[in-house]
């Protein structure tokens, strides 16, 4: 594919509020689960995932199994692409700020017991396999 249809990509990917928000919050916390962009962002599970397909397909983030949860994280962009986005996530607005710090107390009440679940997921698998 050529630089200008994956840049194309981007920009279409690009046209929807929500995709920003939840991109804005992966630049600021690195690694996040699914769940936990519905509860801070306020929107629907399906929204989410959409969305989450829709930025992974444009090349912008990666997806990574936890047991049973799954969690995504920026993709390894080239400098101009990286440096595209760094700007556009760089804008300043209450809904985005709001969106961090419900976020954060989202993270802090149930990030725990996500963890604590793939823990055990992980080791039923370790035990399954003969580990």
């Amino acid at each position: 594919m050529s630089n200008l249809s994956e840049y194309a990509k981007i920009f279409r990917v690009l046209g929807h509020p929500d995709r920003i928000r939840i991109l804005r919050v992966i630049k600021e916390f690195g690694e996040v689960y699914v769940c936990e962009l519905v509860e801070a962002l306020g929107i629907s599970f399906y929204s989410v995932s959409k969305h989450l397909k829709e930025l992974r397909f444009a090349g912008l983030l990666k997806e990574s199994r936890r047991g049973r949860f799954v969690m995504y994280s920026f993709s390894e962009l080239d400098e101009a692409k990286r440096g595209f986005i760094c700007c556009l996530l760089s804008i300043d607005d209450s809904i985005i700020s709001e969106d961090i710090e419900r976020f954060k107390v989202v993270t802090r009440s149930k990030r725990p017991i996500c963890l604590e679940e793939v823990n055990v997921e992980e080791n039923k698998e370790k035990d399954i396999k003969g580990v």
